[in-house]
């Protein structure tokens, strides 16, 4: 018999911003929803894609990744988590299930999104009158 597992591995892009919720307890919950692409052939070795659009939960540290690297719509992602079913019921009584995955072993930002600092004067390189005598040229004898 074999065991029941549930580990899913997915990568693909952002569709929209992420949103973040800071829970009363402290903790940092972070919905991304995400395009992963299924290719498959369409005859005559034609390939198409077929996105599947999904709902990530990121809690606590992996939400901190998504904030420090100011991931956005359109940024890669690639996770490590499980797949669940969130139970509801809707506003006339009926229940309702969506299926989620959650980020539980890691989280990779495939594409820095960082906004590159502006360079400072400070950072400009100065001329070391040193180096000039170094840059000379010296007539061999």
């Amino acid at each position: 018999m074999y065991p029941h597992v549930n580990i899913v591995i997915l990568s693909g892009r952002l569709t929209h911003d992420p949103e973040f919720r800071y829970l009363q307890t402290g903790s940092t919950v972070c919905t991304l929803r995400m395009a992963v692409n299924n290719r498959k052939f369409a005859g005559k070795g034609r390939k198409v894609n077929d996105p599947c659009f999904i709902i990530v939960e990121a809690w606590e540290v992996f939400a901190d990744v998504v904030k420090k690297y100011n991931a956005q719509k359109g940024t890669p992602l690639m996770f490590t988590g499980k797949v669940f079913q969130e139970r509801y019921l809707d506003p006339d009584g009926k229940r309702q299930q969506i299926q989620k995955y959650r980020v539980t072993d890691s989280l990779v930002v495939l594409q820095d999104t960082k906004p590159e600092p502006k360079p400072t004067a400070e950072d400009q390189p100065t001329e070391d009158p040193e180096e000039d005598i170094w840059n000379e040229e010296i007539p061999l004898q």
